[in-house]
């Protein structure tokens, strides 16, 4: 009696995504792992659990205590990301969406001050990874991502989502920032194993599968416009905006070392993983002062008319603070002592500025009240002058007309000596 066929979940979920599409990976892991995938699809070999494997990739908390001052112990976090990377668990090994989970239980716990990812990891599926970046990005606590032997690919996707992203040591490998997709044409195989394959479409399925159906002739160029060069122009925005830094050199699908990585703005900082613990510490001090500096409200009273002039100067922050030590207390006092300081300095600075604008106000009221006065002395000025003026025109009027009629008479006298003449010289010619 035939053995009857079992189906493993993760088993037929690992050849699903082998098979689908595209992948943000490493070359060398897809090379050590092909003669194994070929048997795993052929169905040559069993995937079994790891136990031991399975606990590896489980997250643990570190805590840093404080020798001085144990208030200022920290809780960290390590959530290691190992292995190829899938959306989905497969065979026991956590996948991206799990450690997703995983990121967003330590960011939302009360007992965990800041997070680390350790990875070792060539990548992985595109499905998932960008769900994952996301929820590194979008972390409310420090986040570090420290690359322990490799960061590859889909791993840097993610890895490159952090605060800040450091190399264990100089052999350490970062980068490959690419897509690639490669499948198996098992056609003439089956064929010569007496297997036919017969594939139609509808006829309003013109591009159904159009992509692979070209490749498998050779012609790439579909899929190249239609998968792969949008993803991998995704993958370079992505990277681009996690770090506005990096070089054009760092985004064609190169790895490099962690020397080189640093000077293509890859990566941070090349330390140890206590050393990353340190920067991690340090992230995390930094972001306690600045969330109580953006919750802490420093509280004043003011009027109605400096509300205006000191709603310029922003937000000012109160030492409310709990459970931090007496040395951070210390710090938030002297600040906030400087900052009523200088509110004490802008309120005295204000009232000088409106006394001396009430002053320039007086003087130029009295001004307008010179101005108005000299204005009505000009209007009455221009009044007489104007009364001058008719005045001399009705003389010169008058004086005009009896010049005339004086030299009516003077001609009217002139008229009648000319008569009396006359008279005389016709009195003579009558003589003779």
């Amino acid at each position: 009696m035939a053995e009857q066929l079992k189906i493993n979940y993760s088993s037929a979920y690992l050849k699903y995504q082998i098979l689908k599409g595209a992948w943000f990976v490493h070359k060398p892991a897809i090379e050590s792992l092909m003669p194994s995938v070929n048997d795993f699809i052929n169905g040559n070999i069993e995937i079994i659990e790891d136990e031991k494997e399975l606990e590896l990739s489980l997250p643990y908390l570190i805590k840093l205590t404080h020798q001085n001052n144990p208030s200022l112990s920290k809780n960290i976090s390590v959530i290691p990301i190992e292995g190829s990377l899938m959306k989905k668990d497969y065979c026991g090994a956590p996948g991206m969406q799990t450690i997703g989970n995983r990121i967003k239980l330590a960011d939302e716990s009360d007992n965990v001050d800041g997070i680390i990812l350790k990875i070792d990891s060539p990548g992985g599926t595109v499905d998932g990874t960008q769900e994952l970046g996301d929820i590194v990005k979008n972390t409310s606590k420090p986040i570090l991502a420290f690359a322990d032997g490799l960061m590859a690919s889909a791993a840097y996707w993610v890895g490159s989502s952090a605060d800040m992203v450091m190399a264990k040591d100089n052999t350490t490998e970062v980068g490959s920032i690419g897509v690639v997709l490669s499948f198996m044409d098992n056609s003439e195989a089956a064929e010569k194993a007496g297997v036919k394959m017969h594939t139609v479409f509808a006829d309003q399925s013109t591009e159904k599968w159009k992509e692979i159906e070209d490749a498998v002739k050779g012609d790439y160029s579909t899929l190249k416009e239609w998968t792969l060069n949008p993803l991998a122009e995704e993958f370079q925005n992505t990277v681009i905006e996690n770090r506005s830094n990096v070089k054009d050199k760092a985004l064609r699908g190169r790895v490099f070392l962690a020397k080189q990585a640093k000077k293509e703005n890859l990566i941070d900082k090349i330390g140890n993983f206590e050393s990353a613990l340190k920067e991690l510490n340090k992230l995390i001090n930094n972001n306690i002062m600045s969330k109580d500096n953006n919750e802490k409200v420093v509280e004043m009273t003011i009027s109605e008319d400096e509300k205006g002039f000191f709603d310029k100067l922003g937000s000012y922050f109160k030492p409310e603070v709990k459970d931090i030590s007496d040395e951070t207390k210390i710090e938030f006092e002297a600040k906030v002592s400087e900052q009523e300081n200088l509110i004490t300095e802008l309120k005295t600075e204000n009232e000088a500025l409106k006394s001396e604008l009430k002053e320039k106000d007086t003087v130029i009221g009295e001004s307008n009240t010179i101005n108005e006065i000299q204005i009505e002395e000009v209007k009455r000025l221009t009044e007489i002058n104007d009364g001058i003026k008719t005045e001399l025109t009705k003389k010169v009027a008058e004086s005009s007309k009896i010049e005339v009629e004086d030299d009516k008479l003077e001609i009217g006298k002139l008229s009648e000596e000319d008569a009396a003449w006359a008279n005389e010289t016709a009195k003579f010619k009558e003589q003779f």
